[in-house]
């Protein structure tokens, strides 16, 4: 589990936004793989259970895999999230600097299970070129961590995707 956040915040007219075009924090010596970039001054509203960029809802994105079968296989995830509005670690890092922004509904699923919120928009690599998406939850106060999109790991109803 990690603590440590970092995301470029840039204020104009009064209003933080975040730097969704700045590079991602690397942790653990990472490299990036693939960063979605965005616009440089992107504002982050709240609005009771619901979350904002630039004025689109922030969503969970699940597979139908994830929904009817149970689970999926991050490769599999990674190729069908192609093409969606998956938002990257800059937004991640940007709601632990400012946790009275995160919805309280963000920190169970649907059936009141921990959810873990996964930002697909930037891959990681590590040394032995072992590919990672970072993800937020909640475990006495918020926190990110980071699982692997190779191999066998699975993906249920409680790892969206965060998506506009």
């Amino acid at each position: 589990m990690f603590f440590l956040s970092y995301a470029k915040e840039i204020v104009m007219s009064n209003k933080k936004c975040v730097d969704l075009a700045a590079d991602p924090l690397l942790p653990n010596g990472w490299s990036v793989q693939h960063h979605r970039g965005g616009a440089k001054a992107s504002k982050i509203e709240r609005n009771g259970d619901n979350l904002y960029l630039n004025g689109r809802k922030i969503k969970f994105r699940l597979t139908i895999e994830q929904r009817e079968v149970g689970v999926i296989t991050g490769e599999r995830l990674l190729r069908k999230l192609r093409g969606k509005l998956v938002l990257n670690a800059n937004v991640l890092d940007y709601l632990l600097r400012n946790p009275c922004l995160i919805p309280e509904a963000w920190k169970k699923d649907r059936y009141d299970n921990p959810q873990r919120l996964f930002f697909w928009g930037t891959i990681y690599r590590d040394l032995e070129e072992t590919r990672y998406v970072r993800y937020l939850y909640w475990r006495s106060r918020w926190q990110w961590n980071y699982r692997p999109v190779d191999g066998e790991c699975e993906w249920d109803i409680s790892k969206p995707a965060v998506c506009l």
